[in-house]
């Protein structure tokens, strides 16, 4: 990011690249973790909270980016 910004790009570009490289990390590193013991996996025995909660976030990531480069 500080490479991006050092580049004289909007901030807002760097927030939604931000968003959307921090929530496929997590959503990978989620694989890796144990779940938390009082809410388990979510969904097909795989699928942790952690990673549904990176899905809004990469959303968001993308559509920061779509609104700031139309401009």
């Amino acid at each position: 990011l500080n490479f991006m910004l050092s580049r004289n790009i909007k901030t807002s570009i760097a927030t939604s690249y931000f968003l959307i490289f921090y929530s496929l990390f997590r959503f990978i590193i989620e694989f890796f973790r144990i779940p938390d013991a009082h809410i388990g996996y979510v969904m097909f025995s795989w699928v942790t909270m952690g990673q549904i909660l990176c899905i809004p976030m990469f959303l968001l990531g993308l559509y920061i980016l779509k609104i700031r480069k139309g401009n």
